[in-house]
Order: C-alpha cells, then structure tokens, then sequence
C-alpha cells in the first residue's frame, strides 16, 4: 500500500519526509487503504453470487448521505486584498529553489517561461491572489496548452510575437493541428503549474491544492516510446569515417576542425553519458578507479602525463580508467544526485582510438600555458572551443545544434510513429543493449546514472563498483559496437591520437 499511499498523500499536497516508513500515521494510512481494498473485494465477490444486499445497503448509504438536507455555507471569493500575489509568491519559489540547489540555472530559466505563459493566461493584468486561483483557472490554462504552437521560440511565424498576441492566436484556434504541442510537453508545463499550487499550499498562500487534479495529462505513449535507440545500421551510418571525419560531407576535415564534434559523439555513445556531462569534463575527471572505490587522476599538475602504455598496467593492476561525472569544477552541473559517478572506458576509444593522447594533448597545452603566465580557452577542460555566453546556458548548446542536422544528413531519422532520434538516444542504445544482455537492474542504473531506490539496494547496499561497471558492461558494449565501426578509418581522424 505504500506507493498508492503516498501518491495519495502527494495528490493532496501532504509532504513527505525521507523516515515515513517509520512513522505510525503513515502506517495508519496504509492500513486504512489495504482494509478498504478488503471490503471492495469482498463486495466485488458477493456481487459475482448473485449476492447484491451489500452493494445495496452501501448505495442506500450514499443517496441518505447525499440527499440529507445539511447547513452549508458558500466560500466567498477571496479579494484581492486576500494575501500575496501570484507573481510575489512565484518569485518567492524561485529564490526558494534555486537557493536550495533544487533549480540549476539552465532548469530555473524554464520554469520562468513557464511560469511567464501560466499568469500571461490566467492572470494577464497582474493582479491575482494565490489563494484566488481557482479550478476554472486551471481548466482554462490547460486547455490553451493543448492549442500552443510546438517550439514557440524555433518556429518563425510565432517567434517574435509577444504572449498576449499569441494568445489571440491560440484561443482563435488559429494553430494547425499539426503545428501544436505534444502530449508530453503539455505533461511538462501541467506538472510545473500544479507544483507551484503545492508549493503554494505548504506555505499557507493556498487552501485548495486538491485542485492540481485537474492538470493531468494521460501520456499518449509509454515512456520509452518518446525517444528510439539507434539500430545497428544507424550507429554504422553516423560514425561512417567518410562522413563522420568531414562533419557531414562538407569537404572539411573533422567537423570543421572542433575536436569536440570528433570525441564527444563517441564517447556519448560508449558511455550513454548525458552531452551536457561530456561536454563540461575537464582532464581532472580521467581518473583510474581501484576495487575499493578509491580514485587518483591520471593528469596531475607538476607530475609526469601517464601515457598509455602507464595507464594499461594500472588497468593490469587492477585499476580501472573511468571519466568522473562530478560537480568538481564551478561550472560543471549535474541533473541529479544520481549523476554523480564513475563511467569506465572501453579499451575501443581509450586504446584503438587514442582518446588518451588527445586528452594528454589538452593537458600538457593548459599546464605549459600555467608555467608561462597566459590563459588558453578552457583552462584545462578537454573541449575547450565549447563555451558558454551566460551561466545559465550549456557548453553543449552548440554541439547539440549541430548534432541534429548532422544526424538528418546521414540518413538516421524518427521512424513514422516512433520516438525521436538524438544525442539523447546513445542513452537508450546502452539501456537497450543491457537490457537484452541481462545485466542487472542497479548494474544499469548506476553506469547511466540513475536511481536506483529499492529499500534492498538503494538504502542499504553500497554503489556497484567500477570495476563491475567495466565486466558487466563497458566491456561488453565496447566489443559489441567494435563490430558495428569502422575503427581503422576512424583512426585517420585528425583528434585521434590512435592513428597507424
């Protein structure tokens, strides 16, 4: 009963805390739920007889309760004088958030234009209480979602009309149907309102979040139906040398020289990292991992580079070489605190590949200019050419703008009815492959940098080791998509550092 339990209790705006197993309320809870499961059962049993007395007695107890005549009162409007504004309290909330680290930049611009789009449709004049929003409110906002144009900012006929102009559009029922939201994304900005309402009612600004029923959104596919993994064919497509080597089949050599257009997509396709988790890695985060978890980096300031040959006798020792998913640096980021982990290398980029000479490369480049007294772009990060104009934005957002086109030119593209296809799908090639390979559920997680929170293995078993992580399936999955390139001609790559 604990999960029905506690979706109940969130339901109603009942925050829980991380001990509730312990407490006797939530005990209570979930005793009441399993004795009323009892008594529908029971009931659905008799009903199946042909015993029909206790359905009857249970309806004859409704209509006396519904029909007794009862002193009710109606609740009055509240005024606007009846507490903070919508605006005054969504400010509150962002601080809130982003003070207690719950809102990255990147995350808290969104939930802004969110927001800026919420109060643009039910509040346009600015001048609505909290407490005044009401269930018509939401009923009208999640019905103007469902009009929305996709991508308002992408497509150019709505990107430069201001909100209370494109709500004209919008509630005209001017958008073609197939210029419109989908599903998922109405998902996103119903979740993000009713949150606000939730946050709202914790604070006492609002008495009713049961409200927040009203913005759900019945998904219209299963959740990994939004997004494919990449087929065989597909993957030996987009890393073609002919066409990998020349970003496209522009004639210029390595994607127009950018050395993160060369490892990143590789390495995304390795590991299943996230692109924003490769593209902020700084040589710091190449480390060799022992069996007790226990990690040195394989670059360090005033010490001799490990070359290659060093690091295969660490890994004959025992080690294992990982990229450091982490927060080490000021601007490195993380989407969760699952995120933070150890990604093991596959001897195809690490060895065949040379990933480590390019990375010794970078680190030698960033330490000489140390020694000399003058900057170089990113400071010892490993894809220094990515950059990021305003804290908020990605190093990524660059990479991630060239990646789609690129991916439209070697032929790879959603399928009539299926997911989409993107960087993020190298998550889902990994996730597919260990799948089919039977490899454990935490083993899984852990390597892709998701929760795993089972009471067992959540709580009380310590994280899977790197060393595991290599046997069960960077190993593995290396060996699998060696089958599916061409590494020789990959190797003629300028950023290779394997080449013959």
């Amino acid at each position: 009963m604990r999960p029905e339990a506690d979706r109940l209790l969130g339901l109603h705006g009942v925050e829980l805390s991380p001990d509730r197993e312990d407490s006797p309320q939530h005990r209570k809870t979930c005793e009441a739920l399993a004795k009323a499961h009892i008594t529908f059962y029971r009931l659905q049993d008799r009903h199946d007889e042909g015993d029909f007395s206790a359905c009857d007695d249970a309806i004859r107890s409704l209509e006396t309760a519904l029909l007794s005549p009862k002193k009710t009162t109606t609740p009055e409007e509240p005024s606007a004088e009846s507490g903070i504004m919508l605006v005054e309290a969504f400010e509150e909330m962002y601080r809130e958030k982003s003070l207690d680290g719950s809102w990255k930049p990147k995350v808290a611009a969104m939930e802004r234009q969110k927001f800026a789009l919420f109060q643009a449709v039910i509040d346009p004049d600015g001048i609505l209480p909290v407490q005044a929003v009401r269930a018509k409110h939401l009923t009208r906002y999640k019905a103007v979602l469902h009009l929305m144009p996709a991508g308002k900012g992408k497509k150019k006929e709505y990107r430069d009309l201001a909100i209370p102009d494109l709500l004209h559009i919008v509630e005209a029922g001017n958008i073609p149907a197939e210029l419109r939201m989908e599903t998922n994304t109405i998902r996103t900005y119903c979740q993000s309102a009713a949150a606000f309402i939730n946050w709202a009612a914790r604070h006492e600004y609002h008495d009713r979040p049961g409200i927040t029923q009203l913005l759900q959104v019945k998904a219209d596919r299963q959740a990994h139906e939004f997004r494919d993994p990449y087929s065989d064919g597909e993957i030996s497509k987009l890393f073609a040398p002919e066409f990998f080597l020349t970003g496209g089949g522009r004639g210029k050599a390595d994607s127009g020289g950018k050395p993160s257009r060369f490892w990143v997509p590789l390495l995304g396709l390795f590991t299943g990292a996230r692109i924003e988790e490769l593209a902020q890695l700084h040589t710091d985060d190449i480390v060799l991992v022992n069996h007790q978890e226990d990690a040195r980096r394989v670059f360090t300031p005033g010490q001799p580079v490990m070359d290659a040959a060093a690091v295969r006798e660490a890994e004959e020792a025992g080690e294992t070489l990982c990229l450091f998913i982490n927060t080490g640096k000021p601007y490195q980021r993380l989407k969760n605190v699952s995120s933070r982990r150890y990604v093991p290398l596959s001897p195809v980029p690490e060895h065949d590949l040379g990933f480590l000479n390019y990375a010794a490369s970078v680190f030698q480049n960033a330490e000489q200019a140390r020694v000399d007294k003058r900057t170089v772009p990113g400071d010892g990060r490993l894809f220094p050419e990515l950059t990021r104009i305003k804290e908020a934005d990605n190093f990524a957002h660059s990479l991630s703008k060239w990646f789609s086109p690129y991916r439209a030119k070697a032929g790879v593209v959603p399928q009539e009815g299926g997911g989409k296809k993107d960087f993020h799908s190298f998550r889902h090639t990994v996730a597919r492959w260990c799948d089919q390979n039977e490899v454990p559920e935490k083993i899984a997680a852990r390597y892709l940098g998701h929760s795993h929170d089972t009471m067992t293995y959540g709580r009380y078993s310590p994280e899977a080791t790197a060393h595991r992580l290599y046997q069960h399936i960077a190993a593995g999955f290396g060996e699998y998509l060696r089958s599916l390139l061409d590494i020789e001609g990959l190797k003629a790559g300028r950023w290779s550092g394997g080449k013959p």
